[in-house]
């Protein structure tokens, strides 16, 4: 429940860049998918997202490009 809170207290203000670690860890299926059309909706007003996720369907459901690093390497992809 305070992940909740503190997704919508943050996305209730006035801001252009989101930083989130891990933002849909600890939600259940029904809440991830909410917060998904949350972090959408804010991101097609012309906002930027950046965050991180071990969950490879996640990332590409929800970003336009993501960064992989894999053995110690950057790479640069995009959806």
């Amino acid at each position: 429940m305070k992940h909740k809170l503190f997704l919508i207290g943050i996305l209730s203000r006035d801001i252009n860049i989101l930083l989130l670690d891990e933002p849909l860890t600890a939600l259940d299926s029904d809440a991830q998918q909410v917060a998904i059309e949350v972090i959408n909706k804010f991101a097609s007003e012309g906002n930027m997202i950046i965050f991180t996720s071990h969950i490879e369907s996640i990332q590409k459901s929800i970003s336009t490009k993501f960064l992989r690093i894999k053995n110690n390497k950057l790479s640069e992809e995009y959806i």
